[in-house]
């Protein structure tokens, strides 16, 4: 008797457990669920310079990925409707300049579309100004010919860009990091005047007579006796050129009569500069 109920037990036993399986196998774990893909390229409002885009995408989900681009926000104008196991298509629409459109992609096997995005197609090639000179940091500019060449103390000089389609103004603006700039143009006196914002005005000294002034290569020019002649910067030059390297660049012409033939140097702060070479 007691055999027979325990036997009975362990075929109850054996239908609950057997019932536990058929219910484990009609409802499965659910799975992660999958998410829209990530757009990555072009950029959200970017400018895009050729007709034939590529739009790039990232996914967790498995399988072909559907991509449209089109020149309307709804997608109510689809110009690209393609079909890839890429993350990636090329466009096959010719896209015209100057003209916005916006692309999505999704999933094939679902409809979760990703956010939408949208780019401007900008084929056009930039305008450039006239060339401008300003008289100080915070001058007004003042356009020149292209074949004048401006011989006087200017602070500097700029070309500006400009984007016709995006409206962007590039300025070449003033230069950054130049310590000083002397044309020696002032044709008399005993000052080199510093064209640049740093106010480095050189000194001309000499101590059997000052360097003399003369006719340059453009305007005036300031001629050397091979001895004793310089012109001082001062210590504030010697501040702004302590971090080194340093670039200098300028024009020198040599004496016919020079018995060295060529071997003069540029002496700037027991700095030698050896490869200055005639006009």
């Amino acid at each position: 008797m007691l055999s027979a109920q325990f036997s009975r037990h362990r075929k109850t036993s054996l239908v609950l457990l057997g019932l536990a399986g058929l219910l484990s196998l009609l409802c499965p774990r659910a799975s992660s669920a999958a998410t829209p893909p990530t757009l990555l390229s072009p950029a959200d409002g970017s400018y895009i310079s050729t007709s034939t885009p590529v739009i790039t995408w990232s996914t967790n989900t498995a399988g072909d990925h559907r991509a449209q681009i089109s020149s309307d926000s709804g997608f109510a104008s689809v110009l690209l409707d393609s079909t890839t196991a890429n993350t990636y298509v090329v466009s096959t629409a010719t896209l015209v300049s100057a003209t916005t459109y916006w692309w999505r992609v999704a999933p094939t096997a679902t409809t979760d579309w990703s956010v939408t995005r949208s780019f401007v197609i900008d084929l056009a090639s930039p305008s450039f100004s006239a060339p401008q000179v300003s008289s100080g940091p915070t001058g007004a500019w003042t356009n020149l010919p292209m074949t004048t060449y401006l011989s006087t103390n200017i602070v500097s000089a700029r070309i500006t860009v400009t984007d016709p389609v995006a409206g962007l103004l590039v300025s070449t603006g003033l230069p950054t990091g130049l310590v000083g700039q002397w044309h020696a143009d002032e044709s008399s006196g005993s000052v080199a005047l510093d064209a640049s914002i740093n106010g480095n005005n050189g000194t001309l000294t000499g101590a059997n007579g000052l360097p003399t002034w003369t006719t340059g290569k453009r305007g005036s020019a300031l001629n050397f006796d091979g001895v004793d002649d310089y012109v001082s910067m001062g210590t504030n030059f010697s501040a702004n050129t302590a971090s080194l390297p340093i670039t200098i660049s300028a024009w020198v012409k040599n004496n016919s009569n020079d018995p060295v033939n060529g071997n003069e140097y540029v002496n700037i702060n027991q700095m030698y500069l050896t490869s200055v070479y005639p006009q």
